[in-house]
């Protein structure tokens, strides 16, 4: 390979990274969505403390209890959480994570129809 041809080479490897070639959109996508995955998944990590739907929901009725005050905020602070897991059982059923994501964005109990 001549001098020139190695320059020329250099060149079109060069404008393929800064042109942006077909090839290369779908890769920037994928990290695009990547990077909104994990700053999700670490705005609710920071938010609850947990990834797992189940924890979610529990840390939520503690919430709720809470701000209702009285009896149920000192108990819903004071239970374990296998406590808090058999009341949430008592009321959506045997708690898998998808109950407890369904249960979460407000569609019932999770149970298919």
């Amino acid at each position: 390979m001549t001098r020139r041809e190695e320059r020329s080479f250099a060149f079109a490897a060069r404008d393929c990274i800064i042109g942006a070639p077909a090839y290369y959109e779908p890769m920037r996508a994928l990290r695009l969505l990547v990077l909104v995955i994990v700053v999700a998944a670490g705005v609710v990590y920071y938010r609850f403390g947990t990834l797992e739907p189940c924890g979610i929901l529990r840390m939520k009725m503690r919430e709720q209890a809470q701000a209702q005050q009285g009896l149920n905020a000192m108990l819903a602070s004071a239970l374990p959480d296998q406590a808090v897991d058999a009341l949430m059982a008592a009321e959506y059923g045997p708690l898998t994570p998808q109950r407890c994501l369904a249960a979460l964005m407000g569609r019932g109990d999770g149970r298919p129809r």
